[in-house]
């Protein structure tokens, strides 16, 4: 017979995806707050140009030459392609190979409740990927340096996180390779998408 929940369990089980997003968005108020980054935004108007902006502010010991408005649209663009590659390479032409581990993973009409967590995650990733890439960016082709670049950023996702799902997670080879390649290659478009979009502030002046 099954021990009775304590009230402990009861209150970690409905803690849920909405409040981690409002734990989320206090840590960002308090962040803002402590080094005073709302008194610019209300003269910005433009998406891009806001957060931009932000970025500036809150990094702006990187240097006059980054272009935060390039930034910005470089994140928001990446991370569309980031979910239009997972939805046709996980979601349909591998999807069959997660059937054998429902026990592992949750169904599929229970992950809509989380994936406004997962959009605002993937995109503070990709804004930290294009924050990495403008800071080394050595000029020449976008798509060369972002494919570079990719490689490695892909290599290390794959090392850090498909490799230890498949030693803790009860998933079978065949299953941890197509994650594995489908996560570089998935990357691997991250970066050449950034490598695109982004291009330093001194450039466009010429």
């Amino acid at each position: 017979m099954d021990a009775e929940p304590t009230a402990g369990t009861h209150q970690f089980q409905s803690f849920d995806c909405a409040d981690l997003i409002r734990i989320a968005l206090v840590a960002l108020l308090a962040t803002a707050t402590w080094f005073r980054l709302w008194e610019p935004l209300p003269r910005l108007t433009d998406v891009s140009c806001c957060c931009g902006s932000f970025m500036q502010l809150a990094l702006g010991v990187v240097g006059g030459a980054m272009n935060y408005a390039r930034l910005a649209t470089a994140a928001v663009v990446s991370t569309v392609a980031y979910y239009v590659y997972g939805f046709l390479v996980e979601g349909l032409l591998i999807r069959k190979d997660f059937a054998p581990y429902t026990a592992v993973y949750r169904p599929a009409e229970a992950v809509p409740r989380y994936m406004p967590l997962g959009l605002v995650c993937t995109l503070i990733a990709t804004f930290v990927i294009a924050l990495i890439y403008a800071k080394g960016y050595e000029g020449g082709s976008g798509a060369a340096e972002g494919a570079r670049f990719g490689l490695l950023v892909a290599l290390f996702v794959v090392c850090i996180f498909v490799v230890p799902n498949y030693v803790t997670l009860n998933i079978g080879g065949k299953l941890a390779a197509e994650l594995a390649l489908s996560t570089f290659f998935q990357w691997l478009l991250v970066c050449i998408v950034i490598g695109l979009i982004y291009k330093p502030a001194i450039t466009e002046m010429h």
